[in-house]
């Protein structure tokens, strides 16, 4: 028996590999691997340096369910194929997580299919970067074990087969395990809020007032046109007019929300495959950005030369701000941030931010509040569109088919 407490890859993956492998190399091996959360990466890892040490014949992966629909069907088919097939995924169906982390190697008399040898390590490390497989990670810990009867009570835990799920039913669900639908629609999708299109961030030059200047803020006197006054700086932005034209120009294809989604506390919920499906849009958007740059960089000695002037009459003229190094070139280095900030441009340009379900998989109350909400605003809405109603169907069915087939339709 071995124990260890630790936190790197050297620490924890390695010796891991080593303990499991300690053992008859001549004999052949199956490979088993209970996890809750892993990644395809991590799986990779585990499984390649074990069967480079041992005879692996057959390998058992089970994970949580909602695990694997996080993960998608199809890498999961391609990491079956990454191994010949000789790796067989399993998916465990429960209403709760399946919380397991254990990693096992073991021997089987040629007649009688009795456990003759092997190896098990329990502990707290999922089969992910920071459970197992990164440099620097959790800190986790794991004892490996050559006991026989605890290695059969291993195995004999999942010889249930009406709690696993092969990847060709992986969407298979039912009442009793509501919280895997109820995840498995989620995900499906994005949520959405607008957003502001303010470019003060990237965009902006902002000074801090002196006394002076806050003594003409308190009194609500703005000094200059086109500035934004506030207790302790004063700001103004540029481009807002280029931004406008091009918007206008390039305009998002679809108002998504109002075609496809339903709102809820979160947000408007979107099927991930209407945000996706807009080719036009992602066109729409990479033109957008390159003659939104192209503007810029064309107007750029212009702004410079009049943020300067700005400048020089708020501190040299009228004295009611502090000194600044070159507010000019830090205009143009948040030019350069925003170029590098892809996603911050999308939001600009669609006015909205589009996020993930922001609850991992254990957040099951989060979950079926953010699903029941979902649902009652899809059934109180008056104006049903095609993805509300199939909300409604796929949930009174217990089923992705409904939502699937609406999508299909729509594409």
């Amino acid at each position: 028996m071995s124990f260890f407490n630790e936190q790197t890859r050297t620490q924890k993956f390695f010796p891991l590999v080593g303990d499991l492998t300690n053992c008859d190399r001549d004999r052949k091996y199956q490979l088993y691997i209970a996890t809750c959360y892993c990644t395809v990466d991590s799986v990779k890892e585990i499984i390649r340096e074990i069967d480079s040490r041992l005879k692996l014949t057959e390998m058992y992966l089970f994970i949580d369910r909602r695990t694997a629909l996080s993960i998608g069907y199809s890498k999961l088919v391609q990491l079956q194929g990454d191994f010949n097939y000789r790796l067989s995924i399993q998916a465990v169906r429960s209403e709760r997580l399946f919380h397991t982390k254990a990693y096992c190697v073991v021997s089987y008399t040629e007649n009688t299919r009795e456990v003759h040898s092997g190896r098990i390590a329990i502990g707290s490390a999922n089969l992910t970067d920071p459970g197992l497989t990164s440099t620097s990670g959790n800190t986790e810990s794991l004892v490996t074990l050559s006991d026989q009867r605890t290695i059969k009570r291993f195995l004999d835990s999942f010889r249930h087969k009406e709690k696993l799920l092969g990847l060709n039913r992986l969407t298979d669900f039912s009442e009793d395990c509501a919280i895997d639908f109820m995840y498995a629609v989620l995900i499906s999708g994005l949520f959405s809020h607008k957003w502001g299109s303010n470019l003060s961030t990237f965009m902006s030059v902002r000074y801090r007032l002196n006394e002076k200047g806050r003594h003409q803020a308190d009194r609500g006197i703005a000094t200059r046109t086109g500035f934004r006054v506030e207790a302790a700086t004063i700001s103004r932005s540029y481009g807002d007019e280029i931004l406008e034209s091009l918007q206008h120009q390039f305009p998002p294809v679809h108002d998504l929300a109002r075609k496809f989604g339903i709102e809820s506390f979160l947000g408007f919920w979107i099927p991930r495959k209407c945000f996706l499906e807009g080719s036009e849009m992602e066109r729409n958007f990479r033109r957008f950005r390159e003659e939104f740059f192209r503007k810029f960089k064309e107007e750029m000695e212009n702004i410079v030369s009049e943020i300067k002037k700005e400048y020089d009459i708020l501190y040299f003229e009228e004295g009611i701000i502090n000194e600044q190094t070159d507010p000019g070139e830090n205009f143009k280095i948040g030019i350069k941030h925003l170029e590098e900030d892809e996603k911050r441009l999308f939001r600009i340009w669609t006015k909205r931010h589009f996020f993930d379900l922001p609850y991992d998989s254990s957040k099951e109350s989060d979950i079926r509040a953010t699903f029941n909400d979902l649902l009652l605003s899809a059934k109180v809405s008056r104006r049903k569109h095609d993805v509300k109603k199939a909300f409604i169907a796929a949930r009174e069915s217990w089923s992705l088919s409904p939502l699937e087939s609406v999508l299909s339709d729509s594409s």
